[in-house]
């Protein structure tokens, strides 16, 4: 994984970098909203349960149903002074009712009235919100209960628009991430194929300069002032070869003529063609001659 992020160009690393962002926005702010949402959502319910709970209380106590029959959607319970259950407006052998079992004194004081979640007795149900309020007159207290269907089915619902949503959102951005990088990076490309150029050998080219103040601005002024100074290098390395080559031609041609002289009284003097001493020295002083020829020539070159 780590060669192939290396290896990918860098126009698709900044969209892949900018997706990462995205989607980690995305959702730490979706978790953000849909953690609002049931706050929200459950406040509203402990609202709901302390504003019927009079009415859910008077039920039970009477045993006839209020005028508003709204109360029937909560479940109702009387506990004695310990926690232990007295009346309940549902039959224990009902289906899906709160698990009131852990509920203790203690716990309650501990509560002082504010809601909190149980279990049901139903594995299919998604649980109950409970409050505890005490009654004035009496040692008792009543537990009042809401499901929490209706806030588990608005959380998912939520949940799923502002996911689908937030994945569109992300693959819309992502592709304008792309177009506009693309863009971004097109005077970055043509100094690339610049640069390729030259490296084909083409010196005389140079880098385009568009918007001067830009990164890319100044590394294309900053190119063609190196390939300003390398044109110059090569021009002074080739006219200093063409004249090495021409002194070495000019000396090769002045050296050849001593050469084929001195050359020539050797073969003389080795196959014995010079018997006295006056032919060997005045072939000796020949040579002598030849040779401040050639090293005048040298110089004359040099």
């Amino acid at each position: 994984m780590i060669k192939r992020w290396t290896a990918a160009s860098l126009r698709s690393q900044l969209v892949a970098i900018i997706m990462l962002l995205m989607i980690v926005t995305v959702g730490i702010t979706g978790l953000a909203t849909v953690s609002l949402l049931r706050d929200g959502l459950i406040d509203r319910v402990d609202a709901d349960l302390q504003s019927n709970a009079r009415a859910v209380a008077a039920e039970i106590y009477t045993a006839e149903p209020q005028a508003d029959g709204a109360v029937l959607r909560y479940y109702a319970a009387v506990l004695d002074g310990n926690g232990n259950k007295l009346v309940a407006n549902q039959s224990d052998d009902a289906e899906d009712i709160p698990d009131l079992g852990g509920i203790t004194q203690e716990r309650i004081i501990d509560l002082d009235g504010s809601g909190f979640d149980v279990a049901s007795t139903d594995a299919d149900s998604e649980g109950w919100r409970v409050r505890i309020f005490r009654f004035a007159n009496t040692e008792g207290y009543l537990a009042i209960g809401s499901r929490l269907n209706t806030v588990n089915e608005s959380l998912q619902e939520a949940t799923e628009i502002i996911f689908t949503s937030g994945l569109i959102t992300t693959v819309l951005a992502s592709l304008i991430a792309f177009v506009a990088v693309t863009r971004q990076f097109a005077p970055l490309a043509r100094v690339e194929r610049t640069a390729a150029a030259i490296a084909a050998g083409d010196l005389s080219r140079r880098v385009a300069v568009e918007r001067p103040s830009t990164e890319i601005g100044r590394l294309s002024r900053s190119l063609n002032a190196m390939l300003a100074h390398i044109e110059r290098a090569f021009a002074a390395r080739t006219t200093s070869e063409t004249k090495m080559r021409r002194f070495v031609a000019d000396a090769s041609h002045e050296l050849r003529t001593p050469l084929v002289t001195i050359r020539g009284y050797s073969e003389l003097y080795r196959h014995g063609a010079l018997q006295k001493e006056e032919d060997v020295a005045a072939a000796m002083g020949g040579g002598s001659r030849a040779r401040p020829c050639a090293w005048a020539s040298w110089s004359r070159t040099s």
